[in-house]
């Protein structure tokens, strides 16, 4: 070890050091005049293949995102209270229109019907008609106690003839005359009562029949049963549970067909028309959806400066539910022909996407601004036309590269 820290090389390794230097001098020479030999030589032209632009029908679009909705929902309760019975639906039951899903305990609205029909048919006996019967018509000359007052009338009217006569004859007192007319006049009131009081039991029979009514409808009021078909979303109550008037108890779904909510920005929403095309893919759904649009909001959201549409879905299959998230294209007008490349044409760096093409046999970036991202393709909106050549796959050409086109 010297004393500046350097290592002392032992004394025959000394002698080796002039020759040692010597050797690393002619290695730097050749390695420059290899290098200098390099630049001095022009590279071999790089083979490429050149494609031609083409173009593949598309049709113009705008796309938005959205969720999927049902196309109706209700939540089902009982118009009357009492304990649940029974309940033969759950979360994601099926159910058809008209299907009875629930019950509630009804020995207490079958005793108010029996009560209410035994009043109906003593108020249909005391009119003179059967117990039984649909019509609560009846003719008031027809009932007992009018027939029996009318013919009263008639036995007295006939007296006070017979007084009248008498009296004329002066085979009878006056007084005689006075008791008969008195008795007739008797007959006729009870006639008119007679009258009244069956008036006054068409009212009652009218009322017994709306206290019948009443009390069915209890009994209709304790089922639920479905509006439409459709699924369970959500089942709010148990069998055994009181339900009160009003409480839901199931949220039922039309889940076919379904609603796609989309909102429209502002700069588009005048492109969008009724029954447009809605191409739209669902979130954890393979495969792509279609519907039509079908209801336009008829203002602009000032809030997000957005279009609500609604569009129809088909969900026969039951594929799909509501809730989905979906990015969708909303189809403006017929397909027309766009220039489009295969992916493996296009070179991105820092957001910017370039194609490369080949003049007086050489490479040259050509700028393009691209659109919609297809199977394998691109389309191309700016930069390169239709029947223009271009590079097929460049990899890493760089602008200014000799090239030699394949082929020629």
């Amino acid at each position: 070890m010297g004393h500046d820290g350097v290592p002392m090389l032992p004394a025959r390794a000394l002698e080796f050091r002039p020759m040692l230097h010597c050797l690393a001098l002619a290695l730097c020479a050749c390695t420059r005049q290899a290098a200098d030999a390099a630049k001095a030589a022009p590279s071999a032209p790089r083979e490429v293949t050149l494609a031609v632009a083409g173009t593949t029908p598309l049709v113009d679009a705008v796309t938005a995102h959205g969720t999927l909705a049902a196309d109706d929902e209700v939540d089902l309760a009982f118009e009357r209270a009492g304990v649940i019975a029974t309940l033969s639906v759950d979360i994601g039951s099926r159910v058809e229109a008209g299907a009875v899903l629930a019950k509630l305990d009804v020995a207490d609205a079958d005793l108010e019907v029996r009560v209410a029909l035994g009043a109906v048919r003593q108020a249909r006996v005391r009119l003179g008609l059967p117990p039984d019967g649909d019509s609560d018509a009846v003719d008031p000359e027809a009932t007992p106690a009018l027939r029996q007052a009318q013919a009263t009338l008639t036995e007295a009217k006939l007296a006070l003839a017979r007084a009248e006569e008498l009296a004329r004859q002066e085979l009878a007192a006056g007084a005689s005359v006075e008791t008969a007319r008195a008795a007739h006049d008797v007959a006729a009131s009870r006639v008119a009562q007679a009258y009244n009081d069956v008036r006054d039991q068409q009212v009652s029979l009218s009322q017994r029949r709306t206290e019948l009514d009443l009390a069915e409808r209890q009994l209709v009021q304790s089922t639920l049963t479905a509006p439409f078909s459709g699924v369970v979303a959500a089942r709010l109550l148990s069998p055994r549970e009181y339900a009160r008037a009003g409480d839901p108890v199931l949220s039922i779904l039309r889940t076919q067909p379904l609603r796609l909510r989309l909102r429209i920005p502002e700069r588009d929403a005048a492109a969008i028309a009724m029954d447009q095309t809605v191409r739209f893919a669902a979130e954890g759904v393979p495969g792509e959806h279609v519907g039509r649009v079908k209801r336009l909001s008829p203002r602009i959201d000032t809030d997000t400066r957005t279009l609500l549409i609604e569009a129809e879905v088909d969900n026969q299959k039951a594929l799909l539910r509501p809730g989905l998230f979906a990015r969708a294209r909303v189809e403006l007008a017929a397909p027309q022909p766009k220039v489009t490349v295969p992916r493996t044409a296009i070179v991105s760096f820092a957001g910017v996407d370039k194609v490369f093409v080949v003049i007086d046999g050489k490479a040259q970036e050509r700028l393009v601004k691209l659109g919609r991202r297809l199977e394998g393709a691109v389309e191309v909106t700016e930069g390169l036309a239709a029947g223009e050549s271009y590079v097929a796959q460049p990899g890493d050409l760089v602008a200014g590269q000799a090239v030699q086109v394949a082929g020629k």
